[in-house]
């Protein structure tokens, strides 16, 4: 299974194109738990990771998700400059690869699938997105834009505000690239113990390899893929108006200030959510999943402040029970 891995992850490994100009250095590791880099790449030359899952037999075939992991020596923050720039910054993309269940032959496989990875997680300018294969026996081209490395399945030009890309841009092919396995998260291999590492990287604490890994992006079996990004013009916009900014609708250097520090989950939700409500949530210590629990309990304002700051033994789920028979 490990040498199948291997072979595909080889077989189907991306086209990267940096932007002209892109400054930053792809790095290799050293083998400690705590990142540390050993070498730095070009763009031209770049060190890519990557973690294959196998995600389970359906209807007579078998899928891996396969991630290939880019770990940058720097992000410069793009035109955002220093309100958004750090050291390190991990990307990802992913690919969902399909052939016959005990087949050991990669020429047997395709890839069907595509996940790129832009900004992932960062409330409001998350536009990762998952798009179809047009070509089955090969990998994928990835678009990085300068100095943020967020991944495009096409140039990423008017995305977002901040977001640049200078024609015609450095090409590398996949034999250019110098590919290493890291293993899984319950498996990791002992040349990458930095991939079971949880805390935030560096002094900006950015997202550790771990939690990227640790977020399937294709359901097991049946192959289905997670839940995109929902943010639209009107979560921008309505964000602006709780926050007391100008609802453009547009994301700029204020705005993506204020919401990096914010849950994406309360920003996901913030269309069913009064003013009262959401800042309410966002003053409390609620986050993740138990914010969907209590804007789907369509509680009062003054309802979720009790259960948000109650510190009582239970699970939030009494607790809006509780409240809510009030």
């Amino acid at each position: 299974m490990k040498k199948l891995r291997e072979k595909l992850a080889k077989k189907f490994a991306p086209t990267y194109i940096a932007s002209e100009g892109e400054r930053c250095y792809l790095t290799e590791l050293r083998q400690k738990e705590k990142p540390q880099v050993a070498l730095a790449y070009p763009v031209w030359n770049p060190h890519v990771y990557f973690s294959a899952l196998n995600l389970g037999s359906h209807r007579g075939k078998t899928a891996f998700e396969i991630n290939y992991l880019t770990i940058w020596d720097w992000d410069t923050g793009g035109v955002l400059g220093r309100i958004s720039g750090h050291q390190w910054d991990t990307e990802r993309t992913a690919v969902l690869v399909v052939g016959p269940v005990n087949s050991k032959d990669p020429e047997e496989f395709s890839v069907h699938e595509a996940y790129y990875a832009a900004h992932e997680g960062v409330p409001l300018v998350d536009k990762s997105s998952y798009v179809p294969c047009a070509r089955k026996d090969c990998g994928v081209t990835v678009y990085w834009s300068l100095g943020k490395h967020a991944s495009y399945a096409e140039p990423p030009q008017g995305i977002l505000g901040f977001e640049r890309f200078r024609s015609p841009g450095i090409r590398t092919e996949p034999e250019d690239c110098t590919l290493t396995a890291v293993g899984t998260t319950e498996s990791p291999l002992p040349e990458a113990p930095w991939i079971i590492y949880k805390k935030g990287w560096g002094t900006s604490r950015i997202t550790p390899v771990y939690r990227k890994l640790r977020t399937r992006l294709w359901k097991r079996s049946s192959w289905q893929k997670i839940k995109e990004p929902s943010t639209t013009e009107e979560h921008i916009k309505l964000f602006q108006e709780y926050r007391g900014l100008e609802p453009t609708g547009k994301v700029d250097r204020e705005t993506f200030s204020q919401a990096r520090h914010i849950d994406p989950l309360l920003i996901e939700n913030i269309t069913q959510l009064s003013q009262e409500k959401f800042e309410v949530l966002n003053t409390s210590h609620v986050s993740g999943k138990d914010i969907d629990l209590l804007v789907k309990s369509e509680l009062t304002a003054s309802q979720i402040k009790k259960v948000a700051t109650e510190r009582t033994p239970g699970a939030i789920k009494a607790r809006i029970k509780k409240y809510g028979a009030e």
